[in-house]
């Protein structure tokens, strides 16, 4: 695979060899261990082994298998890359051997379950020791650059109860030994077995331990009351006992036969000669390789419905799942038709798709990504959101975090939407909470900062944020709105955590005072650090006593169009439909222009957006009618692609009434090399330099825009002198230099904070 690049030298620690103690973890480390080398990557691996190839004996105590774990492991990490770790238990110590030798490698773990929860099921008594088991996971877990789970479920837990970044976490589900487990003749496995041919056989292969939930099968089992059948309990485990001595209350002990461990060579054979194969598992269950392993010898599974079963045994059959500790479900479960259940060449078929040449390939890819972080731990940043439309303030933010490279992000925001899709696309971790006071009017920001009064639900929701950010543990909160500044903001305060509060609207006439005070006080109370886009928005911020970073919004820059578009002249606005954007303004500057430019064409490029009257639109229309424009003016809806749109107009305008906070649009169109006219107030006033790279008119002046429009559709020249100025000037907002400067601020932030 590698060729003439050098492979990654893995050191992998897992529990114990598979072949002297069988089970899931073990099984899985040792075939991904094998999947590796084949792929001519140089794995060495450290488990624990009553045979000659153990770090230290099973049987040994655990002060030595420790001891020894962290001696072995200080001498092996010399000469690897990578530490891969399966088990915290042995993990934690050739971490921490490895850090006080000075040693410390990328690490990637693999996650295969809670082991502090496992055994505060298996031993409730003993909580001290699920306590300690805890903090040894988070110290291993904690320090991964990269993990691995088995299962969303298990992504779950590792995300909410040890902190891990979202970003972190790859689902890749396990693969099974396609050729030691294949369909067998069930009458010649049977024999090979001793088993009654005529009779109805049920397997549950399980470690005879609480969680497996072999305790309701047992009693589900009695109650089916199948004569015609047996069920081979098929493993080891400190309940055989109590299960025993269940089965023999239970009057099923005819019926029951507990196999014990066996093989590597009879296992298989088991699977073969079942007719169904039940892992009734009620808790913990990561994925459950025993379905894979039925599956691939053809044999169909009845399961839980809890963990990586649940995500995947739908894909084959949905019937498959009984819901887990449910014993009456799993009594009718044991009482259906077998011939109802997927066949042979189904199970097989199914299988075939989870094979270790997959799961080698993705891991390497997890390992790569491990091994190309830089030096310096990136910051971990939650970015927090109100909303998930399309707006400027939220592609800025996607923007910023496509070209960040010192940030892990994950992004929390307050709904469901299209930003949710394009931050997936872009490789960007994010979740939605959801925030029933998203949509509030910027009229009552006072009423959501007074988490005493109208802001009561507001209050609960700051509770709930701060939890989750308690649980991702980042180094800071980046709130990205006015309104997730405040609730964001409160919540990282609560949680411990220094927050930036990226402020992108201008505090105007427009918000009410109360609403502008509240909003300024928190701005100066909360936030360890205020960015704004533009130096207007700082001014309307009125912040004296504290420093305000001004960073403009990034913008993609792309390659200029090579030539205007032919044809007729195509002057546009591109933005959301609101009257303070002025489209009322450009029909009509439109209007006062036809007589002398009849060949000229308009459009309005956008939408409604954020609860804004939709009827405004409709007014827009009815005065296109009004002013004779009906024919001339194209209302084009809302466009993904802005740079598209801009790519046909001759001429880009920018009408606003009130002061822009930045005026993303207008730095989009001088990127893409089209002269733009815009409102000298605000953001778009700090960005254009009238005459040189544009033009600029006094806000809500029709007869200055039409004035503006008409002069560049005359001087065909001046266009393309503004055009190229533009390109030039818009090269400042490159997201790469934008993301240099926002990382400047989390730094300044982070040192002062220590």
């Amino acid at each position: 695979m590698y060729g003439q690049r050098s492979a990654p030298r893995v050191l992998l620690v897992g529990m114990e060899d598979a072949a002297d103690q069988p089970g899931g973890l073990n099984g899985y480390a040792r075939s991904l261990s094998c999947a590796l080398r084949a792929r001519g990557v140089p794995v060495e691996t450290m488990v624990v082994s009553s045979g000659p190839g153990g770090v230290a004996r099973r049987d040994s105590p655990l002060a030595r298998r420790l001891w020894a774990m962290a001696a072995e492991g200080r001498a092996r990490l010399r000469s690897a890359d990578l530490v891969n770790t399966h088990f915290a238990l042995y993990g934690f110590p050739v971490l921490l051997a490895g850090r006080g030798a000075g040693a410390t490698k990328s690490h990637v773990v693999t996650f295969h379950g809670p082991w502090h929860a496992e055994m505060a099921v298996e031993s409730p008594g003993r909580w001290w020791a699920a306590w300690l088991a805890k903090g040894v996971e988070s110290y291993v877990y904690r320090r991964a650059d990269e993990a691995v789970v088995l299962s969303r479920a298990f992504g779950r837990i590792l995300v909410g109860e040890f902190g891990v970044l979202p970003a972190r976490v790859h689902v890749i589900r396990p693969g099974v030994d396609l050729e030691r487990f294949r369909p067998v003749d069930r009458q010649l496995a049977r024999r090979e077995l001793g088993l009654d041919e005529a009779l109805v056989h049920f397997v549950a292969v399980r470690r005879l331990a609480k969680r497996m939930g072999l305790d309701v099968l047992l009693r589900a089992w009695a109650e089916a009351s199948r004569g015609d059948a047996r069920l081979h309990l098929v493993g080891e485990g400190a309940e055989r006992a109590a299960l025993e001595q269940l089965a023999k209350e239970l009057g099923v002990t005819g019926t029951v036969h507990f196999a014990g461990r066996v093989g590597d060579e009879e296992l298989p054979l088991w699977y073969s000669a079942a007719d169904v194969s039940l892992v009734p598992s009620v808790a913990l269950e990561g994925f459950g390789m025993v379905v894979l392993e039925s599956l691939a010898s053809g044999t169909p599974v009845l399961a839980s419905d809890t963990g990586g079963m649940a995500e995947v045994l739908p894909d084959l059959d949905g019937s498959l799942l009984v819901p887990a500790g449910d014993g009456a479900a799993w009594t009718q479960a044991l009482r259906r038709n077998i011939a109802d259940l997927p066949g042979p060449d189904a199970c097989r078929r199914f299988a075939e798709r989870f094979n270790w040449d997959t799961v080698a390939d993705r891991t390497l890819q997890v390992f790569e990504k491990a091994l190309s972080k830089p030096p310096r731990r990136p910051y971990r940043v939650v970015f927090v959101d109100h909303c998930a439309r399309l707006s400027g303030g939220e592609l800025a933010m996607l923007r910023l975090l496509q070209a960040a490279r010192n940030v892990e992000a994950h992004v929390v925001l307050g709904e469901d939407g299209p930003l949710w899709s394009r931050l997936e696309q872009a490789g960007v971790s994010c979740e939605v909470l959801p925030f029933s006071k998203r949509d509030v009017r910027r009229a009552d920001l006072a009423a959501l900062a007074n988490l005493a009064g109208g802001g009561a639900s507001t209050a609960a929701y700051v509770a709930q944020l701060a939890r989750r950010l308690r649980q991702l543990r980042p180094d800071l909160v980046h709130t990205n709105s006015l309104k997730a500044g405040i609730y964001g903001c409160m919540a990282a305060r609560v949680a411990g955590i220094p927050a930036v509060w990226h402020v992108r609207d201008i505090l105007g006439d427009d918000i009410p005072p109360a609403a502008r005070a509240a909003v300024r006080r928190l701005t100066a109370a909360l936030p360890a650090a205020v960015i704004v886009d533009t130096g207007a928005t700082a001014a309307a911020l009125a912040l004296p006593g504290k420093t305000v970073h001004v960073v403009p919004s990034p913008v993609d820059t792309g390659l200029p169009r090579p030539v205007e578009p032919d044809g007729a002249p195509v002057v546009g606005m591109v933005g959301r439909f609101a009257a303070w954007k002025g489209q009322h303004v450009f029909l009509d500057a439109i209007a006062k222009l036809i007589a002398a430019h009849p060949e000229m064409r308009a459009r309005l490029i956008g939408s409604a957006m954020f609860g804004e009257d939709a009827r405004y639109e409709q007014q827009l229309r009815d005065q296109a009618e009004r002013l004779g424009l009906a024919g001339l003016v194209e209302f084009a809806g809302f466009r993904d692609d802005v740079g598209a749109e801009l790519a046909q107009l001759t001429i880009a305008v920018h009408a606003s009434t009130l002061p822009e906070p930045f005026g993303q649009v207008v730095v989009e169109a001088m990127a893409a090399g089209v002269p733009v006219v815009a409102s000298a107030a605000g953001g778009p006033a700090e960005v254009v330099t009238d005459g040189v790279d544009g033009l600029l008119v006094p806000p809500g002046d029709a007869g200055a825009l039409a004035a503006a429009i008409g002069r560049l559709l005359e001087d065909r020249e001046l266009r393309h002198a503004l055009g190229a100025a533009g390109v030039r000037t818009a090269e400042r907002f490159r997201p790469e230099r934008i993301a240099a400067e926002v990382e400047a601020v989390y730094r300044s932030v982070l040192t002062d904070s220590k």
